[in-house]
């Protein structure tokens, strides 16, 4: 019995919870996309589970670290001229724990390109989810959600102009940018407005 208590004691003091599974689990998740946004494939490769699933509206599933590594370098990070950048909505990002696994982060972010030495522009913005879990002393992602949206801005209540999001083509997983950046018909000044797409 006693035996029993401490093996069950040993196993809650190794599994963290609440606050600081969250706090570890936020953490991660600045450190990984801080590494995409830096186009350090090792530095993502060190979050994804080996067994990682990426679900994406627009090119399908990927599965697998190295697979969703490669989609990653090939496509946001496959053109010298072209940089990515992706930016959390800081207000709508949420956490929720998942008993006896890790947890889940979900919200919205927003993509942006810069081509060569021009000016940085908004290319789309998505929602996502991305679970965590906890394995051994590190918590690794098995499992990512992305929907691409538009982002719209309107001008009057009469006139709306769209910027359209750079597409990506999938081939065999891989994710590759059809052309160079995205060019927005919203006139300088208009305010825009996130619209599911």
């Amino acid at each position: 019995m006693a035996l029993g208590l401490l093996i069950l004691a040993a196993a809650q003091a190794a599994s963290p919870t609440g606050d600081l599974m969250e706090s570890r689990i936020r953490a991660a998740d600045t450190q990984f996309w801080a590494a995409f946004n830096a186009c350090d494939r090792e530095g993502m490769t060190a979050w994804l589970d080996p067994a990682v699933e990426f679900y994406h509206d627009k090119t399908g599933a990927t599965v697998s670290r190295e697979r969703v590594a490669a989609s990653f370098m090939d496509g946001p990070c496959g053109s010298k001229d072209l940089h990515m950048r992706r930016a959390p909505i800081a207000a709508s990002l949420h956490y929720d724990p998942i008993p006896g696994y890790g947890g889940m982060l979900t919200g919205r972010h927003r993509f942006y390109a810069r081509s060569g030495d021009q000016p940085e522009k908004l290319t789309t913005e998505a929602r996502f989810a991305v679970v965590w879990h906890q394995a051994g002393d590190r918590v690794l992602i098995s499992r990512v959600l992305s929907s691409t949206m538009a982002t719209r801005c309107r001008t009057s209540p009469y006139a709306r102009c769209q910027s359209r999001p750079t597409r990506w083509r999938g081939s065999s997983g891989i994710m590759r940018p059809t052309r160079a950046t995205s060019t927005s018909a919203c006139p300088t000044g208009g305010s825009s407005s996130p619209r599911a797409g």
